[in-house]
């Protein structure tokens, strides 16, 4: 027990633990430690056998596909070879899809280095997938339990979110024509309650976003998006203008991402990527999940095909 103390925080009386108490914590570090050791072992051995080769040109494909993603996204480009296969512009897209939106800023803004190490991780995790697939490796019956009750959450929320929970929209008595007419219009309500402040904006998940992409129609006219922003930059400017300022500012910029930015004291280490964690098929979901190394995708056991 130590005497009284004064820290930044105030001041404290600090108890150490005893060895004895302490063992059980150390014994789960030094595993965990030695897990991530091996895990990165492997996935450099996976690079060197399959003869892993980031393509000359990879990184400015890479950005430049995140900032025209809609028109990317059938790309055949290839951005890494490996034995047997290759990462290609659009399967680069698919798993950044599956992460938060501030990812395809800072993959815009990211070097050439830290874009060819993204690539790399990238595809070690595309060639443990298939590693797995060759061992016939799954998930239990409990996981996938697990990782469709959390997907059916998510659906469940956006749908009272966006009214569609009603049974005009669910009577499968009701023609289908009528019932789309219905949710169409329940559907713009939302988008007018959004504008106007009385909703939240809530991403579809991942997997379901990726699914309506390839296989329903659709248009993004660049045109109205940049006059949307326009307007929104000067209302948020006058707004900003007329607020009161206090001695507390936010910040410049997003949060930053596991990954993307450089881990204090030089580059991110191996396993730091938002792609699939090492040593589990992880693929698209609707949020990051910490792993042991660093933000994966949720949805553990699913891939991004």
């Amino acid at each position: 027990m130590s005497g009284l103390v004064q820290t930044p925080f105030g001041y404290h009386i600090i108890k150490r633990p005893t060895l004895a108490e302490a063992r059980e914590h150390i014994v789960d570090f030094l595993q965990e430690k030695a897990g991530r050791h091996l895990d990165s072992l492997y996935m450099d051995s996976l690079a060197t056998a399959n003869k892993l080769e980031v393509v000359a040109g990879a990184p400015a494909a890479m950005r430049a596909a995140a900032e025209a993603s809609d028109q990317s996204r059938n790309s055949n480009t290839a951005l890494v070879k490996y034995s047997g296969g290759e990462l290609t512009v659009k399967d680069f897209l698919r798993w950044v899809r599956a992460l938060p939106p501030q990812y395809s800023q800072q993959l815009r803004e990211a070097s050439d280095s830290t874009l060819t190490r993204f690539a790399k991780i990238l595809t070690q995790n595309v060639l443990l997938l298939r590693e797995a697939d060759r061992n016939k490796i799954v998930i239990t019956p409990l996981e996938w339990e697990s990782l469709k009750r959390r997907y059916q959450e998510q659906i469940d929320t956006l749908r009272t979110e966006m009214g569609l929970q009603d049974g005009d929209i669910t009577d499968s008595g009701v023609a289908i024509g009528e019932r789309e007419k219905v949710a169409g219009l329940k559907v713009e309500r939302y988008f007018d309650d959004l504008i106007a402040g009385k909703a939240r904006l809530r991403p579809l998940p991942s997997a379901l976003a990726t699914l309506l992409r390839e296989r329903m129609p659709y248009d993004v006219h660049e045109a109205g998006v940049n006059r949307s922003v326009e307007l929104a930059t000067e209302i948020k400017t006058k707004a900003d203008s007329a607020a009161p300022k206090g001695p507390m500012q936010r910040a410049p910029g997003g949060p930053p991402v596991p990954g993307i930015e450089s881990a204090p004291g030089g580059a991110p280490s191996q396993g730091a990527t938002p792609a699939p964690s090492q040593g589990a098929t992880q693929a698209p979901g609707a949020t990051p999940a910490p792993t042991s190394a660093s933000p994966a995708p949720s949805g553990a056991g699913t891939t991004p095909r």
